[in-house]
């Protein structure tokens, strides 16, 4: 049974955008374009499908960014709506828990975890594009700052960071989730063997 910490970094809700008039179907994972796409279904009206109605489809298209600018993207937006949200919190705290626990937030979990969540819900092909697909989609023009902030981050997360970091190696590339994981595993077995374990316990 899932504990209430899977629930937030494998939530019952998975979403994949139609896009019309292509018959694209679209993977949205936080801080990889995905207020641009929110942007576009608005303008567009497009069509969202929802867990079992992922069943049918063939093919996802997944954007996928460099796992660090990602992350640390992702843990300011979590530190800053924690603190908005929370203003009596102290600030270096909240930094230290987003940086030892990569499931208290889905803008910072890794892309993995995204994509073992859509796995739970269709076996479609998946196929991969880099951040400049986005502008491609929507026709907006999506710039991804560059940040020098570092965060001291564990053990743990640094294998979900190469694990991140193959993946974008598949950009260009169309494949089963378990195909996927078959990569990641040839690619880096201690990396891969880490996490499994940490799945285990």
């Amino acid at each position: 049974m899932l504990s209430r910490l899977d629930e937030i970094i494998y939530p019952n809700r998975c979403e994949v955008i139609e896009l019309v008039p292509s018959q694209r179907y679209f993977y949205p994972i936080y801080k990889n374009g995905s207020t641009s796409i929110s942007k576009h279904v608005k303008q567009h009206n497009c069509k969202i499908l929802l867990n079992q109605q992922l069943n049918k489809l063939d093919t996802i298209d997944v954007v996928l960014r460099d796992p660090i600018a990602r992350t640390v993207s992702g843990i300011q937006t979590f530190v800053y709506n924690t603190k908005r949200d929370n203003p009596t919190l102290d600030l270096n705290t909240i930094q230290w828990f987003a940086t030892q626990y990569q499931f208290l937030n889905r803008h910072y979990a890794t892309q993995l975890s995204w994509l073992i969540n859509l796995n739970r819900y269709t076996k479609a092909k998946l196929r991969f594009y880099g951040m400049y697909e986005i502008s491609n989609i929507t026709g907006l023009n999506v710039l991804v700052p560059k940040d020098n902030s570092t965060f001291d981050l564990g053990i743990d997360f640094e294998m979900y960071i190469r694990l991140d970091s193959l993946l974008m190696d598949l950009i260009g590339k169309e494949l089963t989730f378990d195909e996927v994981l078959a990569y990641l595993k040839q690619q880096d077995k201690i990396a891969f063997q880490k996490l499994q374990c940490i799945a285990l316990d």
